[in-house]
């Protein structure tokens, strides 16, 4: 016979597989972190031509 300890315990175990699973499924859905071949930092960007505008805000 089952009792409804067993079943409770059961029901629990089957929710923690079935998250378990789909949470792979979302996992392999991230995308690669990007990498570097080297530990130099990016070159600056270039500045854009024109005026410097600034808005001071008051």
């Amino acid at each position: 016979m089952l009792t409804r300890r067993a079943f409770v315990n059961a029901s629990t175990m089957s929710a923690v597989a079935v998250a378990a699973i789909s949470g792979r499924g979302q996992a392999a859905s991230i995308p690669e972190a990007a990498t570097m071949k080297e530990a130099g930092t990016q070159k600056p960007l270039a500045p854009i031509p024109g005026p410097i505008i600034t808005r001071l805000s008051r």
